[in-house]
């Protein structure tokens, strides 16, 4: 028979905790009730070999975002919350999400409050959770789930023009990477024979081929630790949080890429702050939510610090004001918020302003780097193809 996991009151409003037999949780909760007990939570024990042994893919937001919208749609259509949680437990596609909504509604149906039930699940963003809440005590819990879903629908989308912009050069790189590796490996050798074979004297710019190839092959093992020794440090570094603090300091300083990471990271502080202060959270609440949501731990950390400069009654720009960090147009028009104590408004338009930009500079990068990088590659086949050609009429005159 299934037991069951429970936290109680009882009749003297203590705290209790316990497991319980039951054919299924309905029962479990009804013998517990019948008790007299007030159900704080209750959930199904599962056998430890069964979640040894299972492995699924994590919540992707993604889901996240598309169950909240359903979400809202349902309770604005008048289906009650528990309602509308079951009916997202019951279209989940993956059984990850599927758990996530029958142990929010397990959580609801034993009287905890649904941003409570959210908070013990780390696929919610913060700030959904604090939304939320203000949801619950004003009434208005649908508009403010559209919120959330409008809020993380433009996450996604400025990280995906970040990936497009990056996608197609990586992979003109693996295909150079590939050609590169047929020349040294395979081309390069069997023209060598060949010209070897005129017996000739070769140009010099087939002899620098050629050496490079020999030097490329004979170091080829080398090469490989090197590059694997490079990519392992970078890993190690990246999940040592002093590291990763400092590589994210080094990614906002690069000229190109620190401008992008800048832009889309002012674009979501600007986004989010002004959808948590609009909705009634205060500043200082807000910073909190913002600062771990932020990708750049360095700017996250730089949220930090100036949420505890605002609580010590300074001004949230100058906290930001950093020769390394925001956008300082982001600067500015939090200043003039400050100043003129419409704070709410002007962040949204600097969200406005910092997603135009962001947008603007990755199809640019886009469009720049791809006659960059097809030159790059044809200039390396032809040079190999020349260097060949070169020898073989020098072959042919001579003889």
């Amino acid at each position: 028979m299934p037991e069951f996991d429970y936290r109680i009151r009882d009749h003297q409003g203590t705290r209790r905790a316990g497991t319980i037999q039951a054919s299924n949780r309905v029962a479990a909760i009804t013998q517990l009730r019948q008790r007299g007990w007030i159900i704080v939570a209750i959930d199904e024990r599962q056998a430890a070999n069964a979640r040894a042994i299972r492995w699924e893919w994590p919540v992707r937001a993604l889901q996240v975002e598309l169950a909240l919208q359903q979400m809202a749609v349902t309770v604005r259509s008048g289906m009650t919350l528990s309602a509308a949680i079951d009916l997202l437990r019951q279209q989940s596609e993956r059984q990850a999400i599927g758990r996530v909504w029958q142990a929010v509604l397990n959580r609801l149906q034993a009287g905890v409050s649904l941003s409570q039930a959210l908070q013990s699940h780390r696929c919610f963003p913060e700030f959904v959770v604090q939304l939320i809440r203000v949801g619950e005590q004003t009434g208005q819990l649908a508009p403010v789930i559209d919120r959330c879903v409008e809020t993380m629908r433009r996450r996604r989308l400025a990280q995906q023009e970040l990936t497009s912009a990056a996608i197609y050069p990586v992979l003109v790189i693996l295909l150079a990477m590939v050609a590169t590796t047929y020349m040294v490996t395979y081309l390069i050798p069997r023209l060598e024979l060949y010209l070897v074979s005129l017996g000739k004297q070769l140009p010099t710019m087939t002899l620098q081929l050629l050496g490079t190839t020999h030097w490329l092959r004979d170091n080829a093992v080398w090469l490989a630790t090197a590059v694997a020794a490079v990519a392992a440090a970078l890993v190690a570094v990246w999940y040592w949080p002093a590291g990763r603090l400092r590589l994210d300091q080094v990614a906002l300083k690069t000229p190109v890429l620190g401008k992008m990471i800048c832009l889309r990271e002012s674009a979501s502080f600007s986004r989010i702050t002004s959808m948590l202060l609009s909705s009634g959270i205060t500043l200082a609440e807000s910073l909190s939510s913002v600062s771990a949501l932020l990708g750049n731990r360095y700017l996250g950390q730089l949220v930090r610090e100036g949420r505890e400069k605002i609580l010590r009654g300074g001004q949230l720009a100058d906290a930001l004001d950093r020769r390394v960090g925001f956008s300082p147009v982001l600067i500015s028009m939090i200043r003039v918020g400050e100043q003129t104590g419409d704070l709410t408004r002007v962040l949204s338009e600097a969200t406005d302003y910092h997603e135009v930009q962001y947008a603007g500079l990755a199809r640019r990068i886009q469009a720049a780097a791809t006659p960059a990088l097809i030159l790059t590659i044809g200039g390396v086949v032809g040079y190999v193809y020349v260097a060949f050609f070169v020898a073989l009429f020098a072959g042919g005159a001579a003889g």
